[in-house]
Formats: C-alpha cells, sequence, structure tokens
C-alpha cells in the first residue's frame, strides 16, 4: 500500500489540474474567481509536472529540470500577477513579466534537452527547415508587431521593450516546435506532448499580442487563460509519458537530413519562405512604404536558406546514388565486387592486355567442403569464413587485387603478370592463406587474346571441376584449345590436366559431381 501511495497520489494530482483546467470556461473575464482559479491549477499543474519528474530514471531528469524551473517560474509570475489583479492595479508591465520572460529561455533548454535524448544530433536539414519558418514568420512579426510596438510613443519604455520581447521569444518556441515536426520520425507521446504545449502558448500569445495592436487593452478572454493552462498542464503529461527509458535514435547521413520532405512540409516550407516577398508586393501596389526595406532583406534571406536547403538535398542524392550504386557492384556479406561488378572488371582487364602485352590470367576459388563446414558449425561460421577468406585473399594480391565473390563460396580472382609461370605462383599462393585450417581448390585459365570472357571463364571453370574431382586442394591450369560442348562436363574435365601445364579444358555448366 505504501508503495501505491506516490503513484495515486499523482494520478490524483493529474486528476485535480484537469479538472482545474476544464472549470475556468465556468469563470468570468476579469473577476477574482477566473483569477484564483486560473493561479490554482497552475499550481495544480506543475505539482503534476514535479510529481511525474520525480518517476523518471535519475539519468534522464535533467532536460526535466529546466522545465520544472520554467513551471517554478510561470507560477511565481502568475503569483505575483494575480496579487496585482487583486489589489486592483493593472498597470503593464509588471516584475511578474521578468519571470514569464527567463520562463521561455528555460523552456527551450529543456525542449533541447529532451530532443538530445532522442537522437545524438539533429539532422541539419530539419534544423534548417524549421529556421526557414521560423524566419518567414518572424520577418512579418518583425515589421507588423514589434516595430509597431517600440514605436509607439503612447507607451512607457518599459512596456514597448517587453512588448517586443514576448514575440521575439514566441518566434524561439516556434522554431522549436518546427524543429521538433520536422525531425519528429519515430516521436513518442512525450514529444507529442511538449509539442502540444508550446503550440498553446503560442496560440494565447498571438492573440494578446493581436489584441493589443488592435485595442491596446491587456484584458485576457476566457479562452486564452484555459488554452495558458493547457500550456502547463501538457507539461505533466509530457513528463507522465517520460517514464519508459529513452533509446537515442541514431542518426544515418545523410539520409536522415532529407527524410519527411513530403508535398505538405514542402507546402509549408514554400508558404513562409515565399510570405515576407507576397505582403512586400502587396504594400508596394497598395502605396504604403514602411516596413518594405526590412521585407525585401528578409526575402533574401529567406532564399539564401532556400538554397542552401536545396544544395543539401542535391547534396543528397548525390551521396544516396553513390551509395546505390555501390551496393549494385558489392557482395553485401564479403565487401567484395559481385558478378556485376566482375564483368565490367574483366573486360576493362581483357582491354589493358591487349593494349599492353601483358598475361591476363583468372582464377576461379572454390572453398572446399563448405556444405559440410556450415552443417557442422553453422551458418553464421560458414558466413564468417567467407568474409575472413575474402579478407585474407584480398591482402595477398595487394596492392589493387581485383577479387569477387562469384557465388555461394565460390570467387573469381584476375591478374595481369609478366609471365604464366608468375601468375600461377600468385594465384597458387592464394591456397595458403585459407582461414579457420580450411582449403581451397583453384582453377586457372591464360587469356589467348582472342576469345571472349564467357568463353575464358569456362575454361576456368573446368580446370576447377578437375582440381575438385582430383582430391581438391590444389591448383588445375588450362590451356587453350578448340572449343568443346559446354554442356559436357565429363568432356571438358577431361582435357584439363592436373600439372601447371595441363592440356586445355572447355567450361561445364553442371553441378560439380563432387561435394563442396
Amino acid at each position: 500500500m505504501i508503495v501505491l501511495l506516490p503513484r495515486l497520489l499523482l494520478v490524483a494530482t493529474g486528476i485535480l489540474a484537469t479538472l482545474a483546467v476544464a472549470g475556468l470556461t465556468r469563470q468570468s473575464e476579469g473577476t477574482t474567481g477566473m483569477t484564483v482559479a486560473y493561479t490554482s491549477s497552475v499550481g495544480l499543474s506543475s505539482a503534476f509536472l514535479l510529481l511525474a519528474v520525480r518517476r523518471i530514471p535519475a539519468h534522464q531528469r535533467r532536460p526535466w529540470y529546466w522545465l520544472l524551473a520554467n513551471m517554478g517560474l510561470c507560477l511565481t509570475g502568475e503569483l505575483v500577477l494575480a496579487y496585482y489583479q487583486v489589489i486592483g492595479d493593472d498597470h503593464w508591465p509588471t516584475p511578474a513579466d521578468a519571470f514569464f520572460v527567463v520562463a521561455y529561455l528555460t523552456t527551450a533548454l529543456g525542449v533541447l534537452g529532451l530532443d538530445a535524448q532522442r537522437r545524438r544530433r539533429p539532422p541539419f536539414g530539419a534544423v534548417l527547415d524549421a529556421l526557414i519558418v521560423a524566419t518567414g514568420i518572424g520577418v512579418l512579426a518583425l515589421v507588423f508587431v514589434v516595430l509597431p510596438l517600440l514605436s509607439d510613443t503612447t507607451q512607457p519604455m518599459a512596456a514597448r521593450v517587453v512588448g517586443t520581447v514576448y514575440p521575439l521569444a514566441d518566434l524561439l518556441l516556434l522554431f522549436l516546435v518546427m524543429r521538433l515536426f520536422a525531425a519528429g520520425r519515430g516521436a513518442g507521446a512525450t514529444v507529442w506532448w511538449v509539442t502540444a504545449s508550446m503550440l498553446c502558448t503560442l496560440t494565447a500569445d498571438a492573440a494578446q499580442n493581436l489584441i493589443e495592436l488592435t485595442s491596446g487593452g491587456n484584458k485576457f478572454a476566457v479562452w486564452m487563460n484555459v488554452v495558458w493552462a493547457s500550456a502547463y498542464l501538457c507539461w505533466g503529461f509530457a513528463a507522465l509519458n517520460a517514464w519508459r527509458p529513452v533509446h537515442p535514435v541514431t542518426v544515418v547521413e545523410p539520409s536522415d537530413r532529407a527524410e519527411g520532405l513530403t508535398v505538405p512540409r514542402l507546402t509549408v516550407l514554400a508558404l513562409a519562405a515565399g510570405l515576407p516577398s507576397v505582403v512586400l508586393i502587396v504594400r508596394t501596389a497598395t502605396g504604403r512604404h514602411d516596413g518594405v526595406v526590412l521585407l525585401g532583406l528578409g526575402s533574401m534571406v529567406l532564399l539564401g536558406m532556400v538554397v542552401t536547403r536545396i544544395w543539401i538535398l542535391l547534396q543528397d542524392l548525390r551521396c544516396q546514388s553513390d551509395q546505390m550504386a555501390l551496393l549494385a557492384r558489392t557482395d553485401p556479406l564479403t565487401g567484395l565486387s559481385n558478378r556485376r561488378s566482375w564483368d565490367f572488371d574483366l573486360a576493362r582487364a581483357m582491354g589493358t592486355a591487349r593494349s599492353t602485352g601483358s598475361v591476363l590470367m583468372v582464377a576461379l576459388l572454390d572453398l572446399d567442403h563448405f556444405k559440410t563446414y556450415n552443417d557442422t558449425h553453422g551458418h553464421q561460421a560458414g558466413d564468417e569464413l567467407l568474409r575472413e577468406a575474402a579478407q585474407a585473399w584480398s591482402a595477398a594480391l595487394a596492392p589493387a587485387p581485383v577479387l569477387a565473390r562469384w557465388g555461394g563460396e565460390e570467387f573469381a580472382v584476375l591478374t595481369h603478370c609478366s609471365g604464366t609461370g608468375t601468375g600461377f605462383e600468385r594465384l597458387d599462393a592464394l591456397r595458403a592463406v585459407v582461414p579457420g585450417g580450411q582449403s581451397v581448390s583453384i582453377g586457372m585459365a591464360v587469356w589467348d587474346g582472342e576469345e571472349d570472357a564467357g568463353r575464358l571463364l569456362q575454361r576456368a571453370d573446368a580446370a576447377l571441376y578437375l582440381a575438385k574431382a582430383g582430391g581438391r586442394d590444389r591448383s588445375v591450369l588450362a590451356e587453350v584449345q578448340a572449343p568443346l560442348d559446354p554442356l559436357d562436363p565429363a568432356e571438358s574435365a577431361s582435357s584439363v590436366s592436373s600439372a601447371v601445364q595441363s592440356p586445355s579444358s572447355s567450361f561445364s555448366s553442371s553441378v560439380n559431381p563432387t561435394d563442396a
């Protein structure tokens, strides 16, 4: 029962805070009852957040300490503001505004900390998208909110300064909201409650700024108080959903930067980037030239951001294209070239041998008893043997190996050499570096300068066939002779000798009769 008390207290506080926010709708605007009810709801929401944060694992609490500081500052500000309202002093600004302004900064630090727990670092494209939206709206806020407030000589200087700080702080919240949206893949309930809180604050603040610009008053409608109170309540629900361990999201560059650039997202970016230009055109067309310089400068800044975003996307596409091309020509298990890449390499090597007069040799390598090894040690061990063999052969053929995975446990090698004997020794030396105490059979063929790649590989494969049939763990070199029936493995193999100076052979496309 004692163990359940903290949980019951948390649930009860959350219910009371929710009911307190809902109860604001029954209060009248500007009354003492509204002031008391609103302040009470903020206090309950603060207690709800505090109890929820205590349930979060200690190593995840750091961002929540900033958000608790935010709630503490806001609650203090609300109490100070309630005092002035109760005594009938409606002058503005009040000392409460200092607490509210600092609370924006602690909110930003907390949100950035929560985002850092989700991933090691934010995608730059997502940050830039958020900056584009915030800048597009910020230019309009600067022209139509900040500058008019600063130039309003009917207001005291303190009122003008504080009045301009709130819109700028709201732009900071807008940037944070868009940043979470832009990089919100895999966002959990905590992120959505955090976003809801900031959106509530932005909505009520925007309404307040509109009222101040149009009527000059500072009275808050009932719905505005409900929305502000809901913002405080959302922090508690955000912490309530943060009990589960947070695993940072692995960021894959650069594809993550372009992720989520959907039609709706592009539409939002286009509208935000085009807003200052559209307003500039309209004001110029109607003969109103105030603020056109700032609108023009804002449009230029946004143009630079959009160009940067396009450049990032082009870089992403180029990198993704390179990655796809690499995957298309690479064996995923060993990292070697695959058969498609091998065909290109062999054709190029033939051209080089024809122009330089060097001796071109190809070899097919087949790990002996690989099926038995797989059955005995398991497929993972078999895969590891293939990887280790590929690494060992690549090192033996350095500095410029042309080694490809031919399929299964078979590999293909090509090499330029000064003579057949030299090439045979180099390729035969690969048998000595097979890892895991295993062996390999090798079939080799020297290009005659005329035959096509298919015929050359046929002869190497027939030599490999004989190496396997002759007892494995050996190398067989094929020599050129007239083509034989490529569908007859016995005839092909019979024309190959197990000696280095062997007769020529033909290719067999049939499976070797012995266990691979």
